[in-house]
């Protein structure tokens, strides 16, 4: 199952996702005669996740030829406005000098919900920065609550995945670590998108390769297997020290940044998802 969230006729709801275009929930209950929440946020708190996903795989071929919203009638939202949680994990990916060895459990921080843009919308880089920088990171999205969660029960606790843009303020950050939150919590920096792939959809997790893209120039990209910390493990490591909520947003860590600009455009890419594509600006200051 494939969900995106986009803004059609003035609202924001959640939609199917095919190849060929669209098919909103709202659509989906009137012609199924069912009521599905309209975005993808409700379903996961309010525990529809699994419903959802076996009603969508028994009507997956009816759904396939059904008429759809073209990707040029509808603007792209973000997957999500006001996850409970969302936290990064950093310093995770092998780099070609082998694993890091300073430390022995994941790095991880916290960004506020107020920093979630989607496709296509600006990156504002705030005027008085000195280099801001963007990391192109898989994303888990959490489908139910969780408490001291092991290894092996985390994939039934994952509903699945989409890909992300994480920045930080490099120079705030370099001040002082402890900065870390305020580095990376300004509005627009995360964004989030713009198609969310079930857990069923991904054949070979591990496979998955992560691409930092600037201005159509490949940055940096790993693939999963070489993460310090599987996905799997970051979710039963954090669970051990907070519950984990439905619809909470877990970063993974990326191959590598990138220092971005004023008119740059930069993107993530990951096998097997829609490109996420964000342009860049530098906030505008009123005298």
């Amino acid at each position: 199952m494939k969900l995106s969230t986009i803004k059609l006729n003035g609202k924001e709801e959640s939609a199917f996702y095919f190849d060929s275009g669209y098919i909103p929930l709202s659509i989906i209950n009137q012609h199924f005669h069912v009521q599905w929440p309209l975005s993808f946020e409700s379903i996961l708190k309010e525990g529809l996740y699994e419903s959802v996903l076996e009603w969508y795989q028994q009507h997956e071929n009816e759904l396939k030829v059904m008429e759809k919203v073209g990707f040029d009638q509808a603007i792209s939202a973000p997957l999500f406005r006001s996850p409970g949680k969302i936290i990064g994990i950093g310093m995770n990916y092998e780099n070609n000098l082998g694993k890091h060895q300073d430390y022995i459990e994941p790095v991880s921080f916290m960004k506020p919900s107020t920093s979630i843009v989607g496709q296509g919308a600006y990156i504002i880089i705030p005027s008085f920065s000195k280099e801001t920088t963007a990391e192109a990171e898989l994303a888990i999205i959490i489908k139910e609550d969780c408490k001291n969660v092991s290894v092996a029960e985390a994939p039934n606790k994952i509903a699945g995945y989409t890909t992300s843009l994480d920045m930080t303020e490099a120079a705030i950050h370099r001040e002082n670590p402890r900065y870390l939150t305020r580095a990376k919590g300004f509005d627009t920096f995360l964004s989030i998108g713009p198609t969310f792939l079930s857990a069923s959809e991904i054949n070979n997790l591990e496979q998955l390769e992560v691409k930092t893209v600037k201005n159509g120039e490949e940055i940096a990209k790993n693939n999963v297997t070489n993460m310090r910390y599987s996905p799997y493990f970051i979710v039963s490591f954090l669970s051990q020290s907070l519950t984990l909520k439905a619809g909470d947003i877990l970063l993974t860590g990326t191959p590598g940044s990138v220092e971005i600009n004023d008119g740059d455009e930069v993107s993530c890419q990951i096998n097997n998802f829609p490109v996420l594509i964000n342009k860049v600006r530098v906030e505008s200051v009123s005298l």
